[in-house]
């Protein structure tokens, strides 16, 4: 029996439950940003930047390692499942401390240690990173049968949402970092019942077992700990820097332009199998990246237009007057969005081309470009500042792959994949500013505009969208 439509129905699931989560966790944030003053949000903001750092021993890339070890032939799937858990429980068991004990280095506050410490029990029932939780979709990943995980995972932001309101009366910052992880706890037993019907874990208390799969995942790491510099250091150091009110002046425009990361990143998942199936076929691999990259840039090359030209409204709109001065953070951050995209896509195009020791090193050059605009333009500017530096690490981490030898092709296929969506936005935005942006003829000539250009500068073709539909259509690869 053909697995294709198993195929079809889980990406098509997986799509569904995606979208709707991330919904339901864009408006928990809205209720966090109107309930609380920009210092608190900062706080809470701070607490979860600084476990994304020691979430990576935990994470430690077990879950990929579980589905690929599962996946080969004459597995045993429970033995698989029960070592990936255990080596968890105790990475975050050593994680989960140390995050606390050494919060206080992250900010001068006295409740900073019991927030780490609350917020690491998200690594326990989590829908939203990987933890324990995460593992127990094993079952469910290697039948190509997601729809119970998703649906769980959409009901659990669920009921975050309605608890947050009642955690925030209640306890403030600290009971919207403990909502977090609580929230979620009911729906992960329910799974955990769930997956162990399919698959019981045998769980080993071997040490060598242990030590064993974390080997496997060692290679992950430094790609992780790379990146986490790259999209979370710019918190810790505004906070150090300047404090939590910046923090949350700046950390309100991040979850709003973050919305848009979704696009390229569930894109990917049906394009990386064909990028990694063309793997010796250079044409082919170039066809489809730049492809995917024109797709998605013309796509979000108005909507950074938008997110520009209306700056304050839109800050105004979401997150209130108490966030007025985000409105100056919100340009560049927008502005980095095809730079994003670019890295998202590179980074699918690395891995499925065997380059991932290149892609590290990539990364790592733009963290540290990252920390060093950080230094000189966070004193100056504030948040306004690490949103720059954010624009000028992007641009690093896709200039550095445009000169580099092994990726040379990836770097500059990025940029001509990008620039002419880039010109066409540019010329929108100048006829919008002219005309003014709140006047239905500005609005109607800056689109008319956008249109005209990216046509003619051949910014979407229309062998790129199809393409995206024999991607997201596996029947017709």
């Amino acid at each position: 029996m053909s697995s294709l439509p198993a195929l079809v129905r889980n990406s098509l699931v997986l799509l569904a439950g995606t979208a709707a989560s991330k919904a339901l966790v864009f408006v928990s944030t809205l209720v966090l940003v109107r309930s609380l003053p920009a210092e608190g949000f900062g706080l809470y903001t701070l607490v979860f930047a600084w476990l994304s750092f020691f979430e990576l021993l935990p994470d430690a890339g077990l879950d990929m390692l579980a589905v690929r070890e599962a996946q080969t032939p004459g597995a045993r799937r429970a033995r698989v499942l029960g070592d990936a858990l255990v080596a968890r429980a105790v990475l975050i068991a050593a994680a989960a401390p140390a995050a606390a004990l050494l919060a206080p280095l992250a900010a001068d506050d006295p409740a900073i240690a019991a927030l780490a410490a609350l917020g690491a029990l998200s690594w326990l029932s989590s829908f939203r990173r990987a933890s324990l939780r995460s593992l127990l979709d094993l079952p469910y990943r290697v039948a190509l049968r997601m729809e119970i995980p998703a649906l769980l995972g959409t009901l659990a932001e669920a009921a975050h949402l309605a608890v947050l309101p009642f955690a925030l009366g209640a306890a403030g910052v600290a009971g919207a970092v403990a909502a977090q992880g609580l929230s979620h706890l009911p729906f992960a037993l329910l799974l955990a019942a769930l997956s162990f019907r399919r698959i019981r874990p045998e769980l080993r208390p071997a040490p060598q077992a242990a030590v064993a799969t974390l080997r496997r995942t060692a290679p992950l790491f430094g790609l992780l700990l790379a990146n986490a510099v790259l999209a979370r250091v710019d918190v810790l150091m505004l906070q150090a820097l300047r404090g939590s009110r910046e923090v949350g002046i700046y950390a309100a425009p991040v979850r709003l332009v973050e919305v848009a990361n979704l696009l390229p990143i569930l894109l990917m998942a049906s394009v990386y199998p064909l990028l990694a199936a063309a793997a010796r076929d250079p044409e082919r691999v170039e066809r489809l990246f730049r492809g995917s990259l024109r797709f998605l840039s013309a796509v979000i090359a108005p909507v950074i237009v938008v997110e520009i030209a209306f700056a304050g409204p839109l800050v105004h709109l979401f997150f209130g007057a108490e966030y007025s001065a985000s409105a100056a953070v919100l340009p560049a951050l927008a502005a980095a969005e095809l730079l994003i995209f670019a890295d998202i896509v590179m980074n699918a195009r690395f891995v499925a081309t065997g380059l991932e020791k290149r892609n590290l090193q990539l990364v790592a050059a733009a963290a540290v470009a990252n920390v060093a605009a950080n230094f000189v333009l966070i004193p100056a500017h504030g948040a306004a500042g690490a949103a720059l530096a954010t624009l000028l690490a992007y641009a690093v981490r896709v200039g550095a792959a445009a000169l580099s030898r092994e990726t040379r092709a990836a770097g500059r296929g990025a940029l001509a994949a990008v620039l002419p969506a880039a010109a066409a936005g540019a010329a929108a935005w100048a006829v919008l500013t002219a005309l003014g942006p709140a006047t239905p003829g500005g609005i109607a000539a800056g689109a008319a505009t956008y249109a005209a250009v990216l046509a003619a500068l051949r910014g979407l073709r229309p062998e790129d969208l199809r393409q995206i539909r024999r991607a997201l259509r596996p029947g017709e690869r």
